[in-house]
Formats: C-alpha cells, structure tokens, sequence
C-alpha cells in the first residue's frame, strides 16, 4: 500500500553487530474500549480496537474471552511478530486480571489509569506548557477498605520537558460489590452524564445520543439537578456529587413519569445535563488559566462531548490559548498513552515518537493494517455475481459526480483510523445540500434515530466562509456554529441548533477525499460532503473489505467505493 512498508526488524544504529529494535504493545481498555498499540522504537507501526476486529461493539466479551487478544493478534499478524518478540506489553493498573491468561506477565508493566490518558495526549502532540484534565466515570483505586473503594473521578496534569506530573485530583467513593454487580460512583461527572442517559431511555454507552437530542431542548432542569450538585474551585472538589442518596435520581424519575416521556421532556433533560457538564468543565478549564497554561488538553471519556468541546475551544480561542483533543481520548487509546510513557519514562527516550514515520501533527492516526487488492478482490470474488464491480478509473471525479447527482456513496481508502469517530477512511458520503440525505442516512441506510445529526467535511481553506471559530478541526471533536448565512445552503449538516460536528480536510492527510471535494465543490458550489461512519446501528465501523461488502449490503444505497474498485449492487442480486 502506498507509503506504508513493514519495517525492518534490526536497528539502524548498530553496535557490535545486529541489535532487536525495542518493542513495546500498548494495550487499551479498562471494562470496555479494549484495543493495542504496537511500537517498534519510536515508530507506531500498528494499532486497532478489538471492536474492530470482534465486530462486537466496544469490544464487549464473555468472561472467558481474553480481552485486547483479538487487536493484538491483529497487529502482530501484520508486522510478522509474535508476543515472544515483545520486550514490554504495557497497560493501565484496571485492566482485567484475565489478560495474564494470554500475555506474558513477566513482560506486563501496569500504571495509573489516569496517567496514561495524560499520556496519550502528550506524547503524540508535540506541545509544551500543557495542561490535561481527565474525566471519565472512573480510573484507578487509590484507596479501600470493607466497604469502598475510593478512586480517581477528574484529574489535573501538568506536562513540560518530556515529563508528566499530577496537580491534583478529584475522588469518588464507590460501594464494593462482592459479587461484581454494577457499580456506580459519587463525584465522577462521566456517571452523571450516565444517569442521565439511563434516564432518558437510552442504553448502555449511548451518553452521544443524549449529547444529539441536546438540540432539541431547553436547560428548564438545570437549577433542580444543580441543587445536587457542587461546583468548585480547588482540583480535589470541582464536582461533588453523590448518586446513592438518590434525590436527584427520584425527581428525575417523578418527572419523566409526569410527562409520559414525552420528547420534548426529555430534550429539556439532556440540554439540562449538558448545561451543568459544560458549568463543571469551564470551572475546571478556568482554574487551569489561572495557573497559566498556554495550551490545555482533554482525555477521558466525557472529552468525546464535542458539544462541550467546541464552546471550551472558541472560548480559549479568543484567549489566544488552544484546547487539544485527539481521536483517540477514550479507554482505547490507553493503549497509545501506554507505550508513549513506557518509551519515554522507563526507556529515558527524548525521541519523538512518529506514525508509521510520519511527523505530520494533524495525522489521522489511522493506523490499521493495509488491504491489498488480492484481499479486497477476494472479497469481491465471494459477492459475485450479486454485485458488479469496475477498477475506478479517475476515482475521484466518478465520486464527486455520483454524490452531486444525489447518490449516497460508502467510502473505503486505506487504513482504519483509531477511535470512535469516521475521519474519511471508513465513511458514507453524501451530498449536503438536502435534508433529504440526511433523512436517508439516519432512517435508511444506518437505521438510527432521525434526531442524530450528520458531520460535515470540509476543505480546510473554505472553513471560515462557512463555520464560526477556530479552523483547525481534523478530528471531528469540536462543535461549531454554522454561519446564519450559510445554513441554507448545507442543510443536511447542519443540526437544529444551527451547529455542525465539523471535520477540516487537509491535502497532505487524505489526498484522495481532497480531490473529491475539489471536485465536488466545482460541480456543487460547496466545498462540503456530509460523512458518516460506515456501519450500521449499534455496529462497530467497518474494518475489512469483507466487512465493508457485507454492511453495504444491508444498507439502501448503491455504490462502494473499495480501495481503487467502484461496486455497486446487481439489479437482480436478490434474486442471485
């Protein structure tokens, strides 16, 4: 595959003859989000999210499944390694104990939860003077006794010179199951956030879709759910909150009952929440300011609110400060923070470490393994004669004409990205213009909900003329305000409230998806698509040809674009 080789094995810097190349894997998770991460000195060379590879959503396994074996298999298989050849197997201190069934333990390092979030913002942006905070529902134990487990809810970190030291902490207290049921956790703003979304009606990790009917509602609960709330000003009290005295749980319930869960009752509920989620991290970004930081990054799992994210940004923006958020900030990209501070602290390396030896700071970290055209005609071949298919000649100008005559196209190009979000490599195209496609797409083709929204990409130079804020958005993570002028235009992308979760595109990172938004924008007048992730509903992206062909088929639309090969579905395929 263009610009990517399995790289040697042997150091470049050879003394007293052939020397092995350091070998670190990263494995991410904590209860969820499993993944690994391999890195051959300072080289990312692979990485992928069990998900991915089990096509079970956030790589959930039954209790005799090991976890993060099925992305480490997958990127050992790549690199032509095994796990004897690993010198450190690197992970948080809350991974399963049942991962010793399969990696080695006299290799296995653990550290703190937290830590490696920290970790995996900063050793992978190239930034000084940088401020972390970390939230997510919980991270390590730090204390215990018959009853509770106290642990890490929201931390502060202060990164500089290659180092990574704690400011402080926020704790919550947890009840110890003996028996393992679920457990919540008092002062964690990820379980309140949870709460929430239990109480709207949704379902285990679905916080974004509380985070997309937010629109839709007006904060007419925030003054009751912050009577039970504390904000403040230190890191060890920026949010108390204590779930197990139930107040606030029975008048939200009282109130859902009322209403007959109405819609609108709920919209307000999720705007409420987001509302004191938002008076929680502008708290906690304000007393970073005051301890004058420059630059100030998010990790954990509630940095994937990218509601919250887009109004911190344009707030810091204005400040001449910046806020950094990457791809990877869930428990899965543990696995990055693990070898990024294993390399730097354990191994006393100064070195930058690079993608697949790529120093570009906005890279994509789509770090996947390649699939040759042998693979992904195999996996064709295994469709016929139910589709056809052609070598894609000038590829990009077939797609731009295909999605400006209305058609919805899936996009599979090189190597999957890391992370929840679809940054152009595994995407559903579609043209911007008509709300219609974003009815197709929502109803149609991913089966979801209507109220979700659809992500615009956008050519980077044309950003300004059509979004408010700061224009360096690569990772689809920030929210931003959609020009009044401009909504019409770019209907389908653009959510109730007038915002759009938007991607900027850049030449150097998708050269491919650049063309095709060049032309597109000649043929359209706009410089934007609408992109989606390609899967379906309650399904993980798709990662192999074979995976792309076989959610393509289960979707209402007609062309996939595969690596270099157009297909599209046979005018008789049911009857095949």
């Amino acid at each position: 595959y263009p610009g990517y080789h399995i790289p040697s094995r042997l150091t470049e810097r050879i003394t007293g003859g052939y020397a092995v190349k350091k070998t670190i894997m990263g494995l991410g998770g904590s209860a969820h989000d499993f993944s690994s991460v391999l890195m051959e000195e300072n080289n990312i060379l692979c990485g992928i999210e069990d998900e991915r590879v089990t096509r079970k959503k956030h790589g959930l396994s039954w209790w005799y499944e090991i976890p993060c074996k099925p992305s480490a298999d997958y990127c050992l298989e790549y690199i032509g390694k095994e796990l004897k050849d690993m010198n450190y197997i690197v992970t948080s201190d809350i991974m399963p104990c049942r991962i010793e069934k399969y990696f080695p333990v006299s290799k296995l390092v653990r550290y703190n939860h937290h830590l490696l979030h920290a970790a995996s913002i900063y050793y992978f942006t190239n930034v000084d003077n940088l401020a972390i905070l970390v939230m997510d529902g919980w991270g390590s134990i730090l204390e215990k006794d018959e009853k509770y487990r106290t642990r890490e809810t929201i931390s502060f970190f202060e990164c500089n010179k290659n180092n990574i030291n704690l400011m402080g902490r926020t704790k919550g207290e947890q009840p110890f199951e003996k028996n393992s049921f679920p457990m919540g956790i008092s002062n964690s703003l990820g379980y309140f956030y949870n709460l929430v979304t239990k109480f709207i009606g949704f379902g285990k990790f679905e916080e974004g879709k509380t985070m997309g009917l937010v629109g839709y509602g007006e904060k007419k609960y925030f003054n009751m759910m912050m009577k039970y709330i504390d904000v403040g000003d230190t890191f060890e009290d920026i949010f108390s909150f204590a779930p197990f005295e139930y107040s606030l749980i029975d008048e939200l319930g009282a109130i859902i009952k009322k209403c007959n869960r109405s819609f609108q009752v709920l919209a307000d509920i999720a705007a409420s929440a987001q509302s004191v989620f938002e008076e929680v991290l502008f708290q906690a970004v304000k007393l970073l300011l005051s301890k004058g930081y420059e630059n100030i990054g998010f990790a954990g799992g509630c940095a994937l609110n990218s509601v919250a994210n887009g109004k911190i940004s344009n707030y810091l923006s204005k400040k001449g400060k910046n806020l950094i958020v990457l791809p990877h900030v869930s428990d899965a990209g543990i696995a990055f923070g693990a070898v990024g501070y294993h390399y730097h602290k354990e191994l006393s390396e100064k070195i930058p470490i690079k993608i697949r030896h790529n120093q570009n700071k906005k890279n994509l970290f789509n770090v996947g393994k390649p699939y040759y055209s042998e693979e992904i005609l195999r996996a064709i071949n295994s469709y016929y004669p139910k589709i056809e298919y052609e070598v894609a000649q000038n590829p990009s100008k077939k797609i731009a004409n295909l999605l400006n005559q209305g058609g919805i196209v899936a996009f599979f190009h090189g190597t999957s990205e890391f992370g929840p979000r679809a940054l152009g490599n595994r995407s559903l195209l579609a043209n911007p213009k008509s709300t219609h496609f974003r009815e197709m797409l929502n109803r149609n083709v991913k089966f979801r909900e209507p109220f979700r929204p659809i992500a615009p990409i956008i050519i980077d130079k044309y950003y300004g003329e059509f979004f408010e804020g700061e224009a360096d958005r690569p990772f689809m993570l920030k929210v931003a305000k959609v020009k009044k002028e401009k909504v019409d235009s770019i209907p389908s992308v653009v959510h109730i409230d007038g915002t759009a979760r938007v991607q900027t595109l850049y030449n150097d990172l998708n050269p491919l998806l650049y063309k095709i938004l060049e032309k597109f924008y000649l043929l359209s007048g706009v410089p934007i698509l609408s992109n989606t992730s390609f899967n379906l509903k309650g399904k993980p992206i798709v990662e192999s040809p074979k995976d792309a062909i076989e959610t393509f088929f289960k979707m209402k639309i007609n062309y996939l674009y595969l690596d270099g090969y157009l297909l599209k579905k046979a005018s008789n395929h049911k009857n095949v």
